[in-house]
């Protein structure tokens, strides 16, 4: 039996134009980082570009997408960011 990853996943920057600033879920076909931007993109098609870009941290540290996930991890997804 698979069980379901409950991920909770925070949004920065332009993200928060298309996602709620924070949002949790429970999945059981996300195993890695590469698979929760997927299922982002497909919840948002609009944000794809903005999540191609973005950098993601789990627990403050920008991790590579191949990174195996792990049940309540927090997540933020960050875009890159402009200006001074």
């Amino acid at each position: 039996m698979i069980n379901a990853l409950k991920l909770h996943i925070s949004f920065y920057g332009g993200l928060k134009d298309h996602f709620n600033a924070r949002m949790d879920i429970c999945e059981e076909s996300i195993d890695n980082v590469s698979q929760l931007l997927t299922f982002l993109s497909l919840l948002r098609p609009e944000a794809v570009e903005l999540l191609d870009k973005s950098a993601v941290a789990i627990d403050g540290k920008i991790v590579k997408q191949n990174i195996q996930l792990e049940d309540q991890f927090n997540i933020a997804l960050l875009p890159p960011f402009s200006g001074g």
